[in-house]
């Protein structure tokens, strides 16, 4: 096992730009490390325990992540005849963070049929098409790295009763905030 000490960290906190507070969640910070042009690589910081739900969703690339520090739960979903009905909608991205076009829509059964809990030093990995809900403990930081864009839309879950669908997926005002780019003082190095 990888063991993640202080200079490692430190040498990725410096590396830090673009940063967008509250991504997705309360508290859940993600900035961009090092230069342009040869992938994406993120870096996630939670700065609290955060309970929101997080819509679950696939992504446009496949990607995989490296946590450096705290605990992260990642739950991936399947269609299961035993799960619970869900509207499954595809999103079609519009170019910027947060911003979506609304694309064909079914209902389906989904589970989780993985549960997976990783700590320092863990590796986990996602193809694009694979849905997944994830869980942030406080002080988590995640080395998250973004493949190349396969799709241009990704598919999210939204819980459907016999009461109709709720629409659990919102982009709010108070997400993807720019982050102030901080000093090296203000970023304790």
């Amino acid at each position: 096992m990888t063991t993640i000490d202080q200079k490692h960290i430190d040498l990725i906190l410096a590396m830090r730009n673009h940063g967008l507070a509250n991504y997705i969640i309360p508290g859940l910070d993600s900035h961009l490390i090092g230069g342009a042009g040869a992938g994406c690589v993120r870096l996630f910081q939670c700065s609290r325990n955060h309970r929101e739900q997080i819509t679950p969703h696939s992504h446009r690339f496949d990607f995989s992540a490296l946590v450096l520090r705290g605990t992260v739960q990642n739950m991936i979903w399947d269609e299961d005849a035993q799960g619970d009905e869900f509207l499954v909608c595809k999103n079609i991205y519009r170019g910027s963070v947060g911003q979506y076009l609304p694309g064909e829509a079914t209902i389906k059964r989904m589970a989780i049929t993985d549960d997976g809990h990783y700590k320092p030093g863990d590796l986990y990995h996602m193809k694009a098409h694979e849905i997944h809900s994830i869980n942030f403990s406080r002080d988590a930081m995640v080395l998250f790295l973004e493949g190349p864009q396969v799709s241009n839309s990704s598919v999210i879950l939204q819980p459907h009763t016999e009461h109709g669908t709720v629409h659990t997926f919102k982009t709010e005002s108070w997400m993807f905030q720019p982050i102030t780019p901080a000093t090296p003082e203000a970023l304790d190095l």
